[in-house]
Order: C-alpha cells, then sequence, then structure tokens
C-alpha cells in the first residue's frame, strides 16, 4: 500500500508564504506560516489535566478535546457540511464539567450517609471535592461508607465525545480519595476484599483459568499499591471499575482513551535504573470507552428479553475475559484475551439468532471493539461492559436538529415513550440515560432548554416529572456558555424508585441567568447558591414548564385567569403563517416590474398585491419597500380558465391571459418547473386555503424578533413564510398584543434563540390571554392604537397603553385603589393628547399610582431578576 508523504516544511518550515484566501475569507491577502516544531517551541506543554484553579499559560491533555472539535468543524466537500454539524458535538468548558461532576456526585453519595443531617453532610462532600479545601471531614465510619461507594461507583457519558465528562469524573473522585485515605490504605481494602470475593466464587466453582487470573491479579495489586504512587492506583482501579464512555464516532473515542493514558502515565513512579523507567504497562481501555451508537438499545423496546442458560454462561465467560484483557500486560496475553472475547461473541450472536432474535443477531456483528474505526450500531453495557446499569450519567449529549435524523426516527418512535416526530436528538438521550441508570442513580446533563418548553418536549416533561426526582435546574438563557449551542441549561436529578406524583414538598432548586449585572459566567456555582428559587416538582405543568420564583408564577396565573387564550379568543379566525412561493425570483417583482406589467396587463390588482417580509414589519406599523407578489393561486384552489386544461394547452392559455406576467416569468421558466413548491402548474403558487384572509383587516407580525412587533394593516399585503397574520382582527387587541403584559407572559412560554431574539410561532403566540374588556375600554384602546401609530411620541402613548392592559389584567387591585384609567383617559381625551401640555403630568401621575408601579416592578421586562 502507498506510504503518505509528508513534505519536511511542514515541520521545519520557518515564515513560508501560503495561500489561506479561501480559507479564511479573504481576497489578495498574503499570510505567512511556520513549520509545527516552531510553533511548538513557543508554547510550555503539561501533562496534567487543568483544573479551573491552574493559571499557567500552557497546553495541557484538555487541548485534545478542543482539538478535536476542530476535527468535527473541518468541511466535507462530499456532504457541504462539517462533521461537526453532522455529530452537533462541541466541547464542554472544564467550569461547567467540574460544577456537573461535583453535583452528579453529591447527589447519589448524599443520601446514603446515614449520620449527620442533609445539610452537614452537603458542606463535607463539597469539601471533599473543593480544589481550595483540604483535610477529611468525615469521621471513620462514615470514611469508610463514602470510600465503599465510590469503589462501587459506575459512571456513564453516553455521548463521551473528547471525555471532558468521564476525565472531569476521574479528577474529582482522585481529589475525593486523597482526601478520605491519604496513606490509600482504604482503597486497597476494598479492592482486595473485591478480588477475594470473586477468587472465593471461582474456587467454589472451580473455575481454574479464572482462579489463576484473579491470583495472579492480586499479587498485581499488592504491588502497584507497595512500588507505585497512591495517584496511580487511585486512578487506575478508577478507570478499570468504575467510568465508561460511549461514543458514535470512533475518534472521539480514541481521543478519550489517550486522555486517559496520559492521565495514568504521569502518576506513575519512574525509576531510571529499570527497564522502560520502571514503566507499567496501559490497561487496554477498549472494553471501557466504545465507539457505538448510544441511542439504539441491542433489543428493540416491547421485544422479548433476550436470555437463555447457554447466553447465561457466554455473557459471564465474556465478563471474565474482558478483565483479562483490561489487565493484560504484554502483547500475548492482550492477543489471548482479544481472541477469547471474539470467539464469545460470535458465539452470543449465533445464540441469539438460533434463540429467534434476528435483529439483535444482526446488530450484534457490527460491534467489533478492537477496530478502532468502527462503531457499533448499537450500546448495550451488559454485552459491552458486563453490567446492565449505571449510577451516574452525566454529559453533554449532541445537539442535533431534528431535520437532520429523519431517518432515524422510525427507530426512535420504537424505542422512546418521550418520541414526537419535531423532537431534536438531544431529547432521546434523556430518556435513554435514565433507562440506563439504577434507581435513585443520579443524573447531570447540560442540552438546549427548549424541551421544557416546546411543544415537541411534552412527552418528556411528562416522563421527566413521573419518573425523576429532578434536584437543579440552571437555565443561562443567552449567555454565551460555550459556543455549542443556545440556551444552555443545566439539569441535575435522580432516578425515582418507582413511577409517581412528586410530593408537594419535593422542590427543584432554579436560577435563570440574569445577564444584566454583568457576571463572570463561570462564577456560576456561587450565584447559584446564592440567588437560587424553589419551584415545586409538582407544580409542573404539561403545557410548559413556568421555572419562575412563586411570586412571579401568581402573577402569571393571574393574567391567565383574566381572560381567554388568543387562540380561544378568535375563535375561527386562526393564526396564519406567511406564503411560501418555492422560487421568490419568479414571483416577487419590484415597483418597476409591477409598472412594466401594468403598461401592458391593466387590471391586474387582483393579481399583483402588495407584500411585506418579516424583516419589514415593524412594531404598530410596516415598512413597505415598494416589494409585490404575482398572486396566481393555485388551480387547486381558484378555477382559472386554464384550471382544467392538459399541461400545454393551459400554458398556451395563461400567456394569451396573461401575457406580461409569462413573459416577466419565463427566464425562470426551468426554476419553476423545477420547484418543489408550486399548484397545478408551475406558474401558480402552491395551494393555500386562506389566500382571502390576506385580505382582511389583519394584524401582522415577524417570526423572529427582540421585542413585539405586532402591526396593523389594511392594505391587503401578503406576507411571507418569515411573518404570521391574525385575519379579521380587531383594532385594541393590538395594544394588548404590544403590552408589557403580553410580552412578559410570552417570555415564560416561548424558548430563546441566540442574542435574545425570540420565535414569535403561533403555538405561542396562540396561548397567551386576552383579556375581558367592556366596549368603552376596547374604544379607549383602539382610539390610543390609532394614536401611537401616527404620534412621534411613542415612548410616552406606550406607558400609557401599559397602564390600561395592567387595569384589563388587574381590575380588582385597580378598583380597591380607587383608579379608574379608561375613566381618565375620557376626561382627558386622547385624541393629539401628546401635544396636550398637561399629559406628560397626567402620564407621570398615572404611573406614580403605587398600583402601576408595582406591576411594573414585575413585568416591565422578561428579562427581570429572581427577586
Amino acid at each position: 500500500k502507498a506510504q503518505p508523504n509528508v513534505p519536511n516544511i511542514i515541520f521545519f518550515g520557518h515564515g513560508e508564504s501560503v495561500d489561506l484566501n479561501e480559507e479564511l475569507n479573504t481576497k489578495g491577502k498574503q499570510y505567512t506560516a511556520d513549520g509545527l516544531l516552531d510553533i511548538f517551541s513557543r508554547y510550555k506543554f503539561t501533562v496534567d489535566e487543568n483544573t479551573p484553579l491552574d493559571e499557567e499559560v500552557a497546553l495541557d491533555p484538555e487541548l485534545l478535546g478542543k482539538v478535536f472539535e476542530n476535527l468535527l468543524a473541518s468541511y466535507n466537500e462530499d456532504t457541504k457540511t462539517t462533521a461537526r454539524k453532522q455529530s452537533g458535538s462541541f466541547y464542554t468548558p472544564r467550569e461547567v464539567v467540574d460544577y456537573m461532576v461535583d453535583e452528579a456526585i453529591i447527589a447519589y453519595v448524599l443520601p446514603k450517609l446515614e449520620d449527620g443531617t442533609p445539610e452537614d453532610n452537603r458542606q463535607k462532600l463539597q469539601s471533599l471535592l473543593s480544589y481550595t479545601e483540604s483535610g477529611n471531614p468525615f469521621d471513620e465510619d462514615l470514611t469508610a461508607g463514602v470510600i465503599m461507594t465510590l469503589a462501587e461507583l459506575k459512571i456513564l457519558d453516553p455521548a463521551c465525545g473528547s471525555g471532558a465528562f468521564p476525565m472531569g469524573a476521574l479528577n474529582k473522585l482522585v481529589l475525593m480519595l486523597s482526601k478520605l485515605d491519604a496513606n490509600n490504605k482504604l482503597w486497597q481494602r476494598q479492592h482486595e476484599r473485591r478480588l477475594n470475593e470473586d477468587l472465593a466464587k471461582a474456587t467454589k466453582a472451580k473455575n481454574i483459568e479464572e482462579v489463576e487470573a484473579l491470583t495472579a491479579e492480586l499479587i498485581r495489586l499488592k504491588t502497584n499499591f507497595e512500588q507505585q504512587t497512591a495517584e496511580y492506583t487511585r486512578k487506575l482501579y478508577l478507570i478499570e471499575n468504575s467510568i465508561y464512555g460511549v461514543d458514535i464516532q470512533p475518534i472521539a473515542v480514541q481521543i478519550a482513551k489517550l486522555r486517559f493514558f496520559i492521565a495514568l502515565i504521569v502518576s506513575q513512579q519512574v525509576d531510571a535504573k529499570k527497564p522502560n523507567r520502571g514503566m507499567l504497562a496501559l490497561p487496554n481501555l477498549e472494553t471501557r470507552i466504545v465507539a457505538a451508537n448510544g441511542l439504539q438499545p441491542l433489543s428493540d423496546k416491547g421485544q422479548a428479553v433476550m436470555d437463555s442458560d447457554a447466553l447465561r454462561a457466554l455473557r459471564k465467560q465474556l465478563i471474565e475475559q474482558q478483565s483479562h484483557y483490561f489487565r493484560a500486560n504484554d502483547r500475548q496475553k492482550k492477543k489471548t484475551a482479544q481472541n477469547k472475547i471474539e470467539l464469545l461473541q460470535t458465539e452470543i450472536q449465533k445464540e441469539c439468532f438460533l434463540l429467534g432474535y434476528g435483529d439483535m443477531s444482526a446488530r450484534l456483528l457490527s460491534f467489533h471493539p478492537f477496530d478502532q474505526n468502527s462503531s457499533s450500531q448499537f450500546f448495550e453495557p451488559n454485552i459491552m461492559f458486563g453490567f446492565d446499569k449505571f449510577n451516574m450519567v452525566i454529559g453533554n449529549p449532541p445537539y442535533v436538529r431534528q431535520e437532520s435524523i429523519k431517518h432515524l426516527k422510525d427507530q426512535f418512535k420504537k424505542n422512546y415513550a418521550c418520541f414526537t416526530g419535531v423532537a431534536d436528538l438531544y431529547v432521546y438521550f434523556y430518556e435513554r440515560s435514565f433507562d440506563l441508570l439504577e434507581p435513585n442513580g443520579s443524573f447531570a446533563f447540560i442540552t438546549s432548554n427548549k424541551w421544557y418548553r416546546a411543544n415537541y418536549g411534552a412527552k418528556l416533561r411528562d416522563w421527566m416529572k413521573i419518573n425523576t426526582r429532578i434536584h437543579q435546574v440552571i437555565d443561562f438563557g443567552d449567555e454565551a456558555v460555550f459556543t455549542a449551542l443556545a440556551y444552555p441549561t443545566i439539569v441535575i436529578a435522580t432516578k425515582r424508585e418507582q413511577v409517581k406524583q412528586p410530593a408537594d414538598h419535593e422542590l427543584i432548586k432554579v436560577l435563570n441567568w440574569d445577564q444584566s449585572t454583568n457576571p463572570n459566567i463561570f462564577d456560576f456555582p456561587r450565584i447559584f447558591a446564592k440567588h437560587h428559587f424553589s419551584v415545586q416538582q409538582a407544580s409542573l405543568q404539561p403545557k410548559g414548564w413556568q421555572l419562575e420564583p412563586q411570586g412571579k408564577r401568581d402573577v402569571l396565573a393571574r393574567l391567565r385567569a383574566a381572560g381567554k387564550p388568543l387562540g380561544e379568543y378568535v375563535g375561527d379566525e386562526k393564526i396564519c403563517i406567511g406564503v411560501k412561493t418555492g422560487f421568490n425570483k419568479g414571483f416577487i417583482i419590484n415597483l418597476e416590474d409591477k409598472d412594466l406589467i401594468e403598461e401592458v396587463e391593466i387590471s391586474t390588482n387582483k393579481i399583483i398585491k402588495p407584500y411585506l417580509r418579516g424583516k419589514n414589519i415593524k412594531r404598530w406599523q410596516a415598512d413597505f419597500d415598494d416589494t409585490f407578489l404575482i398572486q396566481i393561486e393555485s388551480s387547486e384552489n381558484k378555477t382559472h380558465t386554464w384550471s382544467n386544461l392538459k399541461s400545454d394547452l393551459a400554458e398556451k392559455k395563461f400567456k394569451s391571459t396573461h401575457p406580461a406576467i409569462y413573459d416577466y416569468m419565463s427566464p425562470y421558466r426551468m426554476n419553476l418547473i423545477n420547484r418543489s413548491d408550486q399548484g397545478r402548474f408551475f406558474w401558480e403558487m402552491r395551494s393555500c386555503s386562506y389566500w382571502n384572509k390576506f385580505s382582511s383587516p389583519k394584524i401582522i407580525w415577524p417570526d423572529i424578533a427582540l421585542t413585539p412587533q405586532f402591526c396593523w394593516d389594511e392594505s391587503g399585503s401578503v406576507v411571507d413564510m418569515t411573518a404570521f397574520i391574525l385575519p379579521n382582527a380587531e383594532k385594541w387587541m393590538l395594544g394588548i398584543l404590544n403590552s408589557n403584559c403580553f410580552f412578559w407572559a410570552f417570555s415564560k412560554n416561548s424558548s430563546q434563540i441566540q442574542n435574545g431574539y425570540y420565535r414569535f410561532k403561533y403555538q405561542y403566540v396562540e396561548q397567551i390571554p386576552i383579556p375581558e374588556a367592556t366596549a368603552h375600554q376596547k374604544h379607549v384602546l383602539e382610539t390610543l392604537v390609532d394614536e401611537i401609530m401616527i404620534s412621534k411620541e411613542r415612548p410616552k402613548l406606550e406607558r400609557l397603553m401599559n397602564a390600561l392592559v395592567y387595569q384589563l389584567f388587574f381590575p380588582e387591585e385597580f378598583k380597591a385603589a380607587g383608579i379608574n384609567l379608561f375613566q381618565i383617559c375620557t376626561k382627558i381625551g386622547l385624541l393629539n393628547c401628546s401635544d396636550n401640555p398637561d399629559f406628560q403630568k397626567i402620564l407621570a401621575t398615572i404611573h406614580s399610582f403605587p398600583i402601576v408601579q408595582t406591576i411594573e416592578d414585575i413585568i416591565a421586562t422578561p428579562k427581570d431578576s429572581q427577586a
């Protein structure tokens, strides 16, 4: 086979001229680059994994994670995308990893501490996990109990990437053991006890091979503890018994293994007089970190459990050989164990086939743990690791949008109770992770926050409410914790022993990140401890979780009680999305094109309509830019003179009926024919049942906006697919929709996207309440809407509008205060009121009312404080 030829200049070049214009999206610039050795010489290198306390500028093994992320960002010419976009993989900052590892450990260990109060024991565990505190805060009995718990711990990252979370868990467990057991004696006894128990079982079963292997392992263990550093033995036996990872990408698995190898190497006792400087052979991690599809179990949900005496015996042998392979310290032992594992896998696969489990048998054929380029089609810990359940699951699952996983949806539908056709990939990792947890096992994820508000998360919300005990939710909102995803949220939870409704005393500690105070994002643990609030898990509702302080949830309940949801209020007049042409150039024209067409075709007013894109729709009024739509409805919706003719005859008829429009479309003929969104004929728009709605008086708004941008339209304009319409609307409602009350309620019900923007989708908008109003109140609001639309003093008038809307939502409080703002407005008159010299005084008076101030303190902006 041809060998790669790497030119010396890659390593030894200095100031070489290179053309990077295409890569850096520049033109005509001159670039120079140095060789790798020159670049490396500028850095200090360390083989220690950095902790959040390290300040020295150096390259450490954590850099491997960043290398991994950038490798995945490499452009793929075949798919016109990046590997990172396909996999959804990103690297998690160490501060986030450390916090999540700490809280997952505490959530699992704390209930096992029988002596002392939970509060005191939590503080002691936090002390053990702190890099800045020293000493062991536990007494002798509790120390022994904690060490036993740690020795039996099984931790999984179901999408481990380059190993940030497994590595973080290893470092924190080593830190705990160093404080609990400074001389390493208790840690040694735990592993001697376990090996002696296994040896007794093997002796009783007369398993000579296993007896010999365990006897040798006991000798090796004693030698390791006598001759190696305490840190090495802590790491070695944690990696062997406690820490596991799976990732669908083989390159990620290789990098994760490398990080563990480095962690072990740097902790070994070096003796220059011994062969290989006394360095011990590294363990074989193929049975600890595997390349596999973590979301696909070996057997689909509902299938019979794959079991037989023969299978149980084969699995037992497989577990033994996997342990032998991990410990194999020379090539021959490793090869022997590998051959036996592969033979046992083949026997298990054959037995599955004979038992009638064809699908499982076929999947088993895809598992090749010793092929570093292979990724298994399934993940089954019983086969791959030798046990069924874990004590902790922790990670940052890939963020892949639902449009990119269409080929997986049928399989997800079989296996996941939380399945919906539009759920993003990370949703399934939640359910899968809890399936892999033992009862009372702990869970820590960082994902997008969309699932606990969006419609596609409804099933997962219901499932989580009754299957888990949620301890913490930290919602970072729009803060750029890392570039991986919008609106990252940490969730800490444990799996319930049995499915049940939450008890009233079960509280979730919540923090909604407040950017307005400009805090350091990585100071979030301290800020959470100081500023979190509590939410009853039992109060979580299927329509969307309102993770807000009780006072705000009470206000939200009052808003909802004051009226009807918009979708219910408007009845049959449903919210409609704008139209999609499939090829804009063929249908969207400017004023000049319109004039040219109308020179030939005089009566085009029924076909050529004013056209608004979402970006043209502003608050109160649209910014019309002389753009028009050739609105030729589909023959599915309207009968034209050509509708019932065959294609060639229909085209001739269309040409004779609308010659100027035909001439305009002719240059785009093939684009129009090949587009997917079209009517019966290529010159027609796709089928739409509500064309007439665009001609009605309506409220329109863009899909994406920072704040409400609801607008009144009587021009008959058609809007594009980035906007929505509420047809035959009542104008006074525009004041409600652009009010602080509406925005505040909307922000509690909708997910944000990046940079603080909201998606004003109809499914969110239609849930917001419209308060009851008398005819007089509606008249006052409509008059004020008209004034706002023409006034240069909009901010002042909007303040008045907000106050009026407050009274509609909180009528009892205004009545108790003896205030009727609608009467005040009628008395002063709203026509040209901003020109009234007394208006500013009246407005100041209105906003000085305590009831108005109180409401504004709560709902003036959706980005409010925790108080």
